[in-house]
């Protein structure tokens, strides 16, 4: 929708819909790839809490960036594209998707992998499928 949008300010505001929805979206496939490891073990109560506690701040952020700029400080718009300026809690939140979720995803795959040989195509399967461009 970003793309088919004519003017800036409703480009932005596709931009910021997209990336509400993108730690969330890390968040359920690790909840995914941890009950997929391990069913009934990781996913207790307290754990989803804490895994759904930075999605939420996420959405607070990005709906309230209008008043304190932590997620982006400006944007500006260049080829037909929208170009962020990134804040503190964009950077907060790229780290806690790729760092945090990322580490805990290989760990468990490679844990998987090591200890289970029947799923060893699968975490493969699931490993070749989740390049950026997939």
């Amino acid at each position: 929708m970003e793309y088919a949008a004519v003017d800036l300010p409703t480009k932005i505001i596709w931009f910021k819909v997209q990336a509400a929805t993108q730690v969330p979206i890390a968040i359920a496939i690790t909840c995914f790839i941890l009950e997929y490891a391990w069913p009934g073990r990781w996913l207790t109560r307290r754990n989803l809490t804490l895994l759904a506690l930075p999605g939420l701040l996420a959405v607070v952020l990005i709906l309230t960036d209008d008043l304190h700029h932590l997620s982006w400080s400006d944007f500006s718009f260049a080829n037909g594209t929208i170009k962020p300026q990134f804040g503190p809690g964009s950077w907060f939140l790229l780290a806690f998707s790729f760092g945090v979720l990322g580490l805990a995803n290989l760990v468990v795959f490679g844990w998987l992998f090591w200890h289970s040989p029947q799923h060893r195509w699968p975490v493969v399967l699931m490993l070749l499928d989740s390049s950026p461009d997939a």
